[in-house]
């Protein structure tokens, strides 16, 4: 039969039975499997597609969520094929790549895909590192195979990754939501394989198979023999972003320079053993060293790794770049070309990151102590360099986050700081070789900023709603007065004309806030203007002076139901109410208006022309600030009053920019004489009319209109914080450094 591509010949035909019975039941308890983890997948991506910035990547992860809604019994009949599948053919995880100048050549997304295969197969197996100790004996006992490590498992990682790879092939549309789908599975896989493999055990006992076997010994590192080392970058370049576009080119770049340099005195004799193709070979995994040289190579690399247990952690000011004394060390000089590149990479990536003036000191000093955990990470995984969601990276990119809200002010008392530091010592001390120990930093991180942000909007509650209702009310007298305009008479008196526009727009304003244009409250109150208005025309006919006589009552009373919503006093009605019996009285009797008419509405004679005066200097307005407390919390209110509605050129480009905050977004407000301070978008009224920043930092919140912002960017008095990556930062000064000439 063949296993991982090797021919073998097994001792009897009961050892092939059994063999088969464990594939056969291996692929039905992980059809099983899948049959019941798609929610937690799907419910995964339906996170990380609102967490997501990038419009692009939260597309891909919501795409992919549907079609596992809609079509993943088709995966696990694609990955039931492919299983089955690969049983006849084995499971081929090389890469082929005979020198650098082939690799731009590549498939892209075949690539990837077999980096993230191998990468897939080394975490399966150090997970179920117990489990698979017995299952490869006991598979070599069947097989007859003496050497364990020779034998290659027919029911190992690496079957169940590639049918994975090629189920996922079938199932879905392109080569990056394949491996976006892979990178999914991969974390339950890894919780529920073990207790797969127990039972492939237990059965084997049962039957007989090595039923005392004890473990005498360790698995060795992913790096042994049948656990494939993850030592090949993943994600090969992609359009998502500048840092990984060049990264695995240069890598590559610097890697061969440094082997053509030393290679042809380590291996004298050796035909052109400098030249790329041999560099490359290093690099991809066909070493031409001899097994022994090999295995030294292996022992000097282990011996290295182990050395950064003994140095003593950061503390203090992290902003010494303790890589770089590392790399001049005994033991980091013997170690292999690549890993030699990889230290290079990550003391550059720190240089950049200590001399970036867009982060805080106080983030660098924390960030400074994960130089050791960064740089085993990056050696143990080099997936780390180009892919966004490597747990490490998505930490860092945490820190990021949380430093926009400080600024250049980081007080150690802030829990934000306390919180952080306490998990970058918790790495420090426990990360060995476990990445998931960022992933679970990640996870409390993100926890405790989403519980003090919650916190935070809570305590602001009452200031949105009081600036929602603001809104309403601003929206409300709008359109209040747009409606009295339209329904205003020509002809009638301008005390009458006066109420309307003032005390009767509040009646509107009070109804469109409570109930809304619609209502027939608001219908009744308009409908009250032409009514009034036809009440003081003259009233020539008995019948007519009956119809107002008859009115006038429910006329009075709807008047005074209008009033009462606006509180206005008795006192301040008299002067109208007294007007309107005078108005009705000549009414009564025939008689025409006394009262001044409307004049904005009369018709007034013809009068020349004023001359033409020059039209006045635009007016942007004045900022008027005022402050009250609210619920214990300090309400400063930013407003423009004056403004004229002109647009400078270069208000236009602000202008957008305010329009596309996001609540989360940072805005940075400087005073004259003060420290400056950083503020978050917790909240924005549904007209975008108002717009609502805080701080955890203080019992303190700034509602400001967009306009006033406009203008304090213009200023300089404010500025949007750009929400950056430290990480992306680094790596494109890394590229750029490596790539010039």
């Amino acid at each position: 039969m063949s296993v991982y591509g090797k021919t073998t010949t097994p001792a009897n035909a009961s050892g092939q039975r059994i063999v088969q019975s464990c594939l056969d039941r291996l692929c039905d308890l992980l059809c099983n499997w899948l049959g019941t983890v798609h929610q937690e997948i799907t419910e995964d991506l339906f996170t990380l597609a609102n967490d997501a910035r990038d419009r692009i990547i939260q597309t891909q992860y919501f795409d992919l969520r549907g079609l596992i809604l809609k079509q993943w019994p088709e995966f696990i009949s694609a990955f039931q094929n492919a299983f089955h599948g690969a049983q006849e053919g084995g499971a081929d995880l090389t890469l082929d790549i005979s020198d650098f100048s082939g690799l731009s050549l590549v498939d892209d997304d075949k690539l990837s895909e077999n980096i993230l295969v191998r990468e897939f197969t080394a975490r399966l197996a150090e997970t179920c590192n117990e489990e698979l100790f017995g299952l490869d004996h006991r598979m070599a006992a069947l097989l007859d195979i003496q050497d364990v490590d020779q034998a290659g498992n027919p029911v190992g990682p690496s079957v169940i990754c590639q049918a994975l790879a090629d189920g996922a092939a079938k199932f879905c549309v392109d080569g990056e939501q394949r491996i976006l789908l892979l990178r999914q599975i991969e974390r339950p896989l890894n919780r529920a394989l073990p207790a797969i493999y127990h039972e492939i055990n237990e059965e084997l006992i049962g039957l007989n198979v090595l039923p005392d076997l004890k473990k005498t010994f360790r698995r060795t590192s992913p790096g042994a023999p049948g656990n494939p080392p993850p030592m090949i970058p993943s994600e090969p370049p992609r359009a998502s972003g500048p840092v990984e576009g060049d990264l695995f080119t240069a890598l590559q770049r610097l890697a061969t320079s440094r082997i053509a340099e030393t290679l042809p005195t380590a291996a004298a004799g050796k035909a052109d053993a400098g030249a790329p193709g041999n560099a490359a070979a290093l690099l991809s995994g066909g070493n031409p060293l001899t097994p022994e040289a090999a295995a030294n190579a292996a022992a000097l690399s282990q011996a290295f790794f182990a050395s950064l247990a003994d140095l003593p952690l950061l503390q203090g000011d992290g902003m010494v770049n303790q890589i770089h004394v590392l790399r001049s060390s005994g033991a980091a000089s013997q170690v292999s070309h690549l890993e030699a590149v990889t230290i290079d990479i990550v003391a550059m990536l720190f240089d950049f990151i200590f001399n970036d003036k867009d982060i805080p000191n106080g983030v660098k000093a924390l960030v400074g102590r994960l130089q050791i955990p960064v740089l085993k990470v990056a050696m143990v995984d080099q997936s780390f360099f180009a892919n966004r969601t490597h747990p490490a990276r998505r930490f860092l990119d945490e820190i990021s986050k949380i430093s926009l809200r400080w600024g250049g002010n980081i007080d150690q008392q802030d829990p934000f700081f306390i919180t952080l530091e306490s998990l970058i010592e918790r790495i420090q001390n426990e990360f060995q070789s476990d990445i998931g120990v960022f992933g679970r930093a990640l996870d409390e991180l993100q926890a405790f900023v989403d519980e003090n942000e919650s916190a935070e909007d809570s305590a602001i509650k009452t200031i949105a709603e009081a600036a929602a209702r603001q809104e309403r009310e601003i929206t409300a007298l709008a359109q209040a007065e747009k409606a009295v305009h339209r329904t205003i008479t020509t002809g009638i008196p301008e005390v009458m004309a006066g109420f309307f526009r003032t005390q009767w727009v509040q009646v509107l304003q009070n109804i469109a806030v409570a109930e809304g244009e619609d209502s027939p409250a608001w219908k009744d109150a308009l409908q009250l203007i032409p009514d009034l208005a036809e009440s003081i025309v003259p009233k020539k006919k008995p019948e007519e002076r009956m119809a107002l006589i008859s009115a006038l009552p429910s006329l009075l009373s709807r008047l005074n139901r209008g009033l009462d919503l606006v509180s206005t006093d008795k006192t301040a009605r008299r002067p109208f109410f007294d007007t309107l019996v005078t108005l009705h009285t000549a009414a009564l009797k025939g008689e025409p208006v006394t009262a001044t008419p409307n004049k904005a509405r009369a018709e007034a004679p013809t009068a020349p022309a004023p001359e033409k005066t020059p039209a006045p200097a635009p007016n942007d307005g004045d900022l008027v600030i005022t402050r009250s407390m609210t619920n214990g919390v300090e309400v400063e209110e930013v407003t423009l009053v004056g403004a004229q509605v002109t647009w400078r050129a270069d208000d236009r480009d602000i202008a957008r920019q305010v329009a596309e905050l996001k609540r989360g977004d940072w805005v940075e407000f400087r005073q004259e004489e003060g420290p400056h301070s950083r503020e978050r978008l917790t909240w924005t009224s549904p007209q975008r009319h108002l717009l609502v920043f805080s701080n955890h930092r203080a019992a303190k919140a700034i509602s400001i209109a967009p306009e006033a912002l406009i203008k304090m960017i213009r200023q300089g008095q404010a500025s949007i914080v750009r929400d950056t990556s430290m990480f992306e930062r680094a790596m494109s000064g890394v590229l750029e450094s490596l790539n010039a000439p």
